[in-house]
């Protein structure tokens, strides 16, 4: 989306106003840009839908080849994270509705840091998801992170931004 480094997506979830434009055109930048975000974040929910199919698979497969020795199977762990990052992405999705409508630019910034933060998060579970390699106590604290960013941001939406 932003087209910068994967691995600092603090800033590109927020609107940058542009000086000089007129308030047409000020308004259709902000709706395009929150559009885009959600529409984004929809689409990538569907996709790791599809992941998640692919991954519970695979992990049984692990899970087969190691006679379910271990004490967290793979078919759970990363089952459970797939279906995390989905569920963080359709939270997202909606966050933008919610950060579109914010009349308080002092309070849309610190919902936008939430945000960026869930974000953050959710692109990094999603990272080591796709990666073969990927430790499976990272993933599985990665995926609890995301879950408690997601329900701040939820929260900031529901109560108020105050309340941080």
């Amino acid at each position: 989306l932003c087209n910068r480094a994967w691995s600092n997506h603090l800033q590109c979830n927020r609107l940058i106003e542009q000086e000089n434009v007129s308030e047409a055109r000020a308004k259709l930048q902000k709706y395009e840009h929150y559009w885009n975000r959600f529409n984004t974040h929809k689409k990538g929910a569907e996709m790791e839908k599809n992941m998640l199919k692919a991954t519970e698979k695979s992990a049984l497969k692990a899970d087969d080849a190691n006679g379910g020795k271990f004490i967290a199977l793979a078919s759970e762990y990363l089952g459970k994270a797939v279906r995390t990052v989905v569920a963080c992405r359709r939270a997202l999705s909606w966050t933008y509705v919610h950060a579109y409508f914010m009349e308080d630019k002092n309070d849309r910034e610190l919902f936008e840091f939430q945000q960026g933060a869930l974000e953050t998060a959710v692109e990094n579970l999603s990272y080591l998801l796709e990666k073969s390699s990927a430790d499976g106590a990272q993933i599985v604290n990665l995926a609890a992170v995301a879950v408690t960013m997601a329900s701040r941001v939820l929260e900031a939406g529901a109560e108020g931004v105050s309340m941080f």
